[in-house]
């Protein structure tokens, strides 16, 4: 069962594969790779990722992690382990698998046994810029898609793409550089900004079909009113088929929990 602790429930990485595998027609056909992105006598830095194989283009979901090597507790013999097990447990919930909390409940002990009094820091988490230190200003444009690296430019890109993605997958996206709002970012860190935006980019509207059910679900899981709202609604979601369809019923869950 997941953990609850101050009245927030963080599910175990295990929990959230027996979540994935649960999805039926949704997550029938995925993969799950890890990568080794950096490695040495001190910490490892392991890199997940959640592929959907779609009919188009596939969707890929990521999450990093980094372990140093303990003297004591799993890090001390396995942190190679427990990293991956963290990078997939992000990589997981950056695709909607988590409970009410983006961190697993694997991360949550692991640093409450090293008495931290923020189980997500970036020391947890690997910057993702960090494994391109060549970013620069000259490298924003051709990496995001016209995006020409004015602070304020950024900032309204985000916003445009938070409507083209959703609420829930652009939040997700956000997890994983360990921010909550786009604007906590450095204006003069234009590698970050542009790892941003790339990341973006490669998401599929909000309204694709396996996009509009996690982003329903997110939305009903913020509010009891849209919550309410699908339940009475006389088809399924699975019926809702065409464009305008899905964007009305969109409109009507953010009103919701506005």
């Amino acid at each position: 069962m997941p953990l609850k602790l101050h009245g927030k429930e963080y599910m175990t990485v295990a929990e959230r594969i027996n979540l994935l595998l649960s999805q039926g027609e949704v997550t029938r056909f995925y993969s799950l790779n890890t990568d080794i992105v950096e490695m040495n006598d001190a910490y490892c830095v392991i890199k997940a990722t959640l592929t959907f194989k779609g009919t188009e283009t596939d969707l890929h979901f990521t999450g990093h992690a980094m372990e140093e090597k303990g003297n004591k507790g799993v890090n001390k013999t396995s942190h190679v382990e427990n990293c991956e097990t963290s990078a997939i447990g992000r990589a997981l919930a950056a695709a909607g698998f988590h409970g009410s909390e983006y961190a697993s409940a694997d991360e949550l002990v692991e640093a409450l046994n090293k008495q931290s009094d923020n189980f997500a820091t970036p020391s947890k988490v690997i910057n993702p810029s960090q494994s391109n230190p060549e970013s620069s200003k000259g490298s924003v444009e051709s990496s995001a898609s016209g995006f020409k690296g004015g602070y304020y430019d950024f900032l309204q890109r985000c916003s445009s793409e938070k409507v083209r993605v959703g609420e829930a997958q652009y939040r997700s996206t956000l997890k994983q550089f360990s921010l909550e709002k786009a604007n906590q970012i450095d204006k003069n860190d234009t590698g970050v900004q542009a790892r941003v935006i790339e990341e973006f980019t490669r998401l599929k509207e909000v309204t694709h079909d396996l996009i509009f059910g996690l982003e329903v679900s997110y939305l009903c899981s913020k509010s009891d009113k849209a919550n309410k709202l699908v339940d009475d609604l006389d088809v399924g979601l699975d019926s809702i088929k065409t464009l305008d369809a899905k964007r009305d019923l969109l409109d009507k869950l953010i009103i919701a929990t506005t």
